[in-house]
């Protein structure tokens, strides 16, 4: 038996050759590690660094300063932070401090706030349509760092078309803002899958939907903590 399949009056499929698409390169905010306009990932265990690293990264974009690799930040840009774990005042502010950020270009979401001042707290799965006209009010954002990356999942972050839903339109402000959303998560302890990119909590819709993967950990009998690259579909996948 066919299967027929609804028409939809007035749409067509709009196709375009290739050969009349523009190649574009891919922009970075630290080349090869954190790309413009995408969703990127920064998981690992719990205490191993993940939000001081994010602060860091935070802090040498705020202020145009050098990455951990040597490389040069090309140019200093707007940051806006929100964390659903840290205290802003008593740990965000001396963090960030501590790492020589501007503090007049990071920005942290405190809450909301309606025209005749009430206020009342941001809910990243249900408001985050309105960083648009928050980026705009700032004149532009470079990174939004979001501290856990599953708060902006309304339903089971188990579920592929769940996360996938509540992810669109994280994928959708990095594209419109060509900015890098830097998403902080853990890793499951389950030690079955191949790759440490599929051990991030949750759904593998995550990580499928990120296009850049690091992974934050305590180096054997030390102190001293790695970065490594665990996925990139835009660039090399290897080193730390």
């Amino acid at each position: 038996m066919q299967r027929r399949t609804p028409q939809q009056p007035g749409w067509m499929v709009e196709l375009t050759a290739a050969i009349d698409i523009p190649v574009e390169k891919i922009q970075w905010i630290w080349q090869d590690w954190l790309p413009r306009a995408k969703l990127s990932i920064l998981a690992g265990a719990g205490g191993c660094g993940k939000t001081t690293l994010a602060i860091s990264i935070a802090a040498r974009l705020s202020r145009g300063g050098d990455w951990p690799d040597g490389s040069k930040c090309e140019a200093a840009g707007n940051v806006i932070i929100w964390s659903g774990e840290d205290g802003i005042a008593d740990t965000i502010i001396p963090r960030l401090t501590a790492a020589d950020a501007d503090l007049s270009r990071v920005h942290i979401i405190e809450g909301l706030r309606d025209q005749r001042g009430n206020r009342r707290q941001f809910d990243p799965a249900a408001n985050f349509a309105l960083l648009n006209e928050a980026a705009a009010r700032i004149d532009g954002v470079s990174l939004l760092i979001f501290d856990p990356l599953i708060n902006l999942i309304r339903g089971d972050m188990h579920r592929a078309n769940e996360v996938r839903q509540g992810l669109q339109m994280v994928v959708d402000f990095a594209e419109q803002h060509c900015c890098s959303v830097l998403g902080i998560s853990h890793l499951s302890k389950s030690a079955s899958q191949s790759s440490v990119a599929d051990r991030v909590i949750g759904s593998q819709a995550f990580s499928a939907l990120a296009r850049t993967v690091l992974v934050a950990g305590k180096a054997n009998n030390s102190e001293a903590r790695v970065l490594v690259r665990a996925k990139s579909n835009v660039s090399i996948d290897i080193g730390g």
